[in-house]
């Protein structure tokens, strides 16, 4: 159970330092032992499923967390869960078959079924993180990184052919969802005595997930918007210079996940706070902790830029190879716009724990339109360095908004809480 900020966070940075090194190692073992096309093909797959996953499955591990009161049941967020991300993976793989593509099917294929899988597994952690069991969900997705990273160096580093080391990939996913299902199931037991209906697809529950979508809708595009920025430049680099260009993309902007783990650890471990804070009008205590989460995200990001400018060339030879080591500039714009990101992430985690989707919408909407106008511009003359230099761009257009609107929403929000509780 809970044991205060500091040990929740503790307990989710050990989580997600094992999720991000488990992905990560996935593209250092193909960037040594497959070649640049090869990665280029993962990057590009997992660049067309993640957004399209992200618009369909609503962010419900979000509203998951900050869903208080329960506005709708525990199982009506699972059946969406479930139903959405069937539909998810059929539209992304008929997506796939109708475009033309220089992806090879069997490796876009079981990359769409991890991302199924995954997305189970994101809403299951999701409710330990909301019954505050943050040492269980870290010590399974530990567990789960550590026989990842085993499994993919043993797969790459045995000569296996690349759709084995990814089959071998998917099936420690669904071993390991299997197992984090049967925990979940005891634990809704035990604290919401609630029991996850068989039948998804029966009318009362298509209704229901019919008007969870409609109403929180805009946190779907909000999501999706979120990682279009990540996989916007990819798109633009595969499609005007070539599909290896998109996987030394990605390699570097990984990266930004280094500061991340440690900014989604403070940001999931304080969103229950949040909340809590919002609903019992508690607005001192509130804007409090956003300004330390922000100060937090300042002094990471200002350390990752440092960090790349002394060690970034030394680090991408060491970590990947010679050929992506060439890029160390690229590296230290994009911790520059990481940097920038972190300082004001948690003013969206402050908006999310107060269910207020739609000005996110809107910022991010402006963000990746910039980033979109940007890629265009700067990618076909001036390569990776156009696409970090497009991210840096954008980033500075939606840290701009964010701090000039977050004052006068918190306000409007907690008028409002307070107008309706009267």
């Amino acid at each position: 159970m809970s044991g205060g900020i500091k040990s929740d966070s503790a307990f989710s940075l050990i989580a997600n330092t094992s999720l991000a090194l488990s992905n990560w190692a996935l593209l250092i073992i193909l960037s040594k032992t497959f070649s640049a096309e090869q990665l280029g093909q993962v990057v590009l797959s997992l660049s067309i499923c993640a957004p399209i996953f992200l618009l369909i499955s609503l962010n419900l591990r979000t509203l998951l967390v900050v869903d208080v009161t329960w506005d709708y049941s525990l199982s009506t967020y699972w059946q969406a869960r479930m139903l959405v991300g069937g539909a998810a993976v059929v539209i992304a793989y008929c997506l796939f078959r109708l475009a033309p593509s220089a992806i090879e099917p069997i490796y876009f294929l079981i990359i769409l079924l991890y991302k199924y899988i995954d997305s189970l597994s994101e809403f299951i952690h999701a409710y330990y993180r909301r019954t505050s069991y943050f040492k269980l969900s870290a010590v399974i997705v530990s567990l789960k990184s550590i026989f990842s990273i085993s499994l993919l160096l043993l797969g790459g580093f045995s000569s296996f052919e690349l759709n084995y080391v990814l089959t071998i990939w998917l099936l420690n996913a669904i071993t390991f969802t299997g197992l984090e299902y049967i925990l979940f199931k005891k634990l809704i037991a035990k604290h919401d005595s609630e029991s996850l209906p068989i039948n998804i697809l029966a009318t009362k529950s298509v209704k229901a997930i019919f008007g969870l979508f409609v109403r929180y809708r805009t946190l779907a595009v909000s999501a999706v918007i979120s990682a279009l920025f990540f996989n916007v430049p990819n798109y633009f680099l595969a499609s005007h210079i070539s599909i290896e260009s998109a996987g030394y993309f990605a390699t570097l902007s990984y990266f930004m996940v280094a500061g991340a783990i440690v900014i989604n650890s403070i940001s999931q471990s304080c969103s229950p706070r949040l909340a809590r804070f919002f609903v019992n009008d508690k607005r001192a205590e509130f804007t409090q902790l956003v300004r330390l989460m922000c100060l937090s995200g300042l002094v990471i990001g200002a350390s990752a830029i440092i960090f790349s400018w002394l060690f970034g060339s030394w680090l991408l030879r060491f970590v990947y190879n010679e050929s992506i080591a060439d890029y160390h500039l690229e590296l230290v714009i994009i911790m520059a716009a990481a940097a920038l990101r972190y300082c004001y992430i948690f003013i969206g985690t402050a908006m999310s724990s107060m269910k207020e989707f739609r000005l996110q919408t809107r910022i991010y909407t402006a963000g990746i339109i910039t980033l979109t106008l940007s890629c265009f511009l700067l990618v076909p003359t001036l390569n990776l360095l156009g696409a970090s230099l497009a991210m840096l761009i954008a980033v500075s257009v939606e840290m701009i908004c964010y701090f000039v609107l977050i004052n006068r929403t918190v306000i409007s929000c907690f008028e409002k809480r307070e107008k309706s509780c009267q």
